[in-house]
């Protein structure tokens, strides 16, 4: 019995290899997609009675939240108020600092230079 290898016979064979390693990846990550849609759905079915509790009171929920944003926004806004009012007064500060060197520049005698 002879047996002949030819290029076109081993493509064949690795294409066939590779088609049932895929195969199985395939079966395999339907099984765990499928447990994992059971899993989701138990929890919901296990849930339900929150999930329905949380959806009748979701007008209370972001009501309180938006009182809570509301503060927040105040207290934010008082803050950049404070901010601008002290980057005003640093730069009022720094401009008077300047005046004051300037000034004594020109009350003291220039000094000349001696070679």
């Amino acid at each position: 019995m002879t047996l002949t290898i030819t290029p076109q016979g081993v493509m064949y064979f690795f294409l066939s290899i590779s088609l049932v390693l895929i195969t199985v990846y395939l079966v395999k990550t339907l099984i765990s997609l499928n447990k994992l849609l059971n899993n989701v759905n138990q929890v919901i079915e296990e849930n339900k009675s929150n999930i329905d509790e949380s959806l009748a009171n979701v007008n209370a929920i972001t009501s309180s939240a938006k009182g809570k944003m509301d503060f927040i926004d105040k207290f934010i806004k008082s803050d950049e108020t404070a901010t601008s009012k002290d980057e005003v007064d640093i730069f009022s500060t720094i401009s008077m600092i300047i005046t004051l060197i300037n000034e004594l520049k020109e009350l003291l005698p220039k000094r000349k230079k001696h070679r």
